[in-house]
């Protein structure tokens, strides 16, 4: 999983995160759902959704959230993170 260590990074770097998970799923409308899972330094855990339209390079649509025991809270986006994604996995 060496090609994904710079993911690693991209989350530590942007994000002060722990890349937990990585889930990758292409689609056949060429667009790639990507699911990065991350721990910050509190332990809380933090879930963040791209679809990636991999004709154009553009992200489509994005979520950042935390689910706790008892609700979900809505982050805001990180656009520099996303873009720091989205430019390695087109360009690799």
């Amino acid at each position: 999983m060496e090609k994904y260590d710079r993911i690693s990074k991209i989350t530590q770097d942007y994000l002060d995160g722990k890349l937990g998970k990585l889930h990758l799923n292409y689609n056949d409308n060429h667009s790639l759902d990507l699911v990065i899972e991350y721990q910050d330094s509190h332990e809380i855990w933090f879930d963040y959704e791209m679809i990636l339209d991999l004709k154009t390079g553009k992200v489509c649509t994005a979520s950042h959230q935390s689910e706790g025991y008892l609700n979900k809270v809505t982050l805001d986006r990180q656009i520099q993170f996303e873009d720091a994604v989205q430019k390695y996995l087109i360009c690799h």
